[in-house]
């Protein structure tokens, strides 16, 4: 792909900006926004529903980006990139929702040759379409390194391969990320991914290695996958028909993870949650497999009954001697006072 001349239908950044707040959308070019041999920050921005010729929603060239917070939906392109293209560039995500984006190769995000931090961000319900049979619905990465935290990668679609495609990269990890819902989940070319955390569960074609493999450790896989503290069960996720990929109460996949991960899960939580009964206990380690940690419910308090001290009798006001004070007491008190009170 070479944009160089041609126009953009959203924002051309040939310096270094930030951008806050903004909504850019339904533009109608050659490409999408464009950042080009700049640095740019965009925060809390939304980039939808651009249909372009060539990338859908953003470019990031000879560049360096940062997106915060943003939301990058059902932008479309006729060739790659329907809402990122990353080329040549360093570009960090946290926080965003890439979804529902189109092109003919890498529905939701291509990265190329580049250095890519993707923490927090939800990339669902991508699609590659017509593509031939490389084209890849949710993630292409072809790039330098890419690193993945509290990720969920779902239900993205390829007319003919799969949601993830890692192909030669120097350096590729996955930490606690949940891959799910695919008609395949991931391709990986001459290069070797670490996994650890992870779930990769709801297809049928979950992992196909050509000249490389896969390095995968306490994660939860479909059909099992050989590492250490990698188990087969089934995840049990709250609802996997209407996209709820956080865990039930009693999935092999709480406090079994291995003993390190992020400080919060894709919600923000804290992370690890120990929960009793389940995994390891009272370690401080007990990680969750996935992108959310299971959170244990906090305890409805007991109410306590509050007891009243039991009054002291005063001897004095037991007038008739009769061990209590009641109306009789009370009669003769007022008997006494008005012979007192008369003269």
């Amino acid at each position: 792909m070479n944009p160089q001349g041609l126009t953009y239908s959203a924002i051309y950044c040939l310096r270094d900006a930030v951008i806050d707040g903004i909504t850019f959308t339904t533009g109608r070019k050659a490409n999408g926004g464009a950042i080009i041999g700049a640095s740019a920050t965009f925060r809390n921005c939304i980039i939808k529903e651009n249909e372009n010729r060539y990338v859908g929603g953003m470019l990031v060239r000879d560049g360096s980006a940062e997106f915060v917070n943003c939301v990058i939906r059902g932008n479309r392109s006729i060739t790659s990139g329907g809402g990122l293209y990353i080329e040549d560039s360093n570009v960090t995500l946290r926080g965003c929702d890439i979804s529902h984006n189109h092109a003919t190769n890498g529905g939701g995000i291509v990265l190329a040759r580049s250095f890519g931090y993707i923490t927090n961000c939800t990339i669902s319900n991508n699609v590659a379409e017509y593509g031939d049979s490389s084209a890849v619905g949710g993630i292409a990465v072809g790039t330098k390194n890419c690193i993945f935290v509290n990720c969920l990668i779902s239900d993205n679609k390829a007319d003919t391969e799969a949601q993830m495609n890692i192909n030669q990269c120097e350096y590729a990890a996955l930490t606690n990320c949940t891959i799910v819902g695919g008609p395949a989940e991931l391709l990986i070319d001459r290069c070797t991914p670490i996994f650890e955390n992870c779930i990769l569960w709801g297809s049928s074609n979950l992992l196909s290695i050509s000249l490389g493999q896969a390095l995968i450790t306490s994660s939860c896989i479909q059909g099992g996958y050989p590492g250490e503290g990698n188990i087969s069960d089934d995840p049990l996720f709250i609802d996997a028909t209407i996209g709820n990929f956080h865990l039930q109460p009693g999935s092999p996949c709480i406090d079994t993870a291995g003993t390190s991960g992020p400080s919060d899960d894709l919600d923000g939580n804290p992370r690890p949650a120990d929960v009793f009964g389940l995994g390891r206990e009272g370690t401080g380690d007990e990680y969750d497999m996935g992108a959310y940690e299971f959170q244990p419910p906090v305890p409805t308090p007991t109410p306590t009954e509050t007891l009243l001290p039991t009054p002291t009798m005063n001897p004095a006001s037991d007038i008739n001697q009769s061990g209590k004070v009641d109306t009789e007491d009370l009669l003769l008190l007022i008997a006494d006072w008005a012979r007192g009170a008369t003269p």
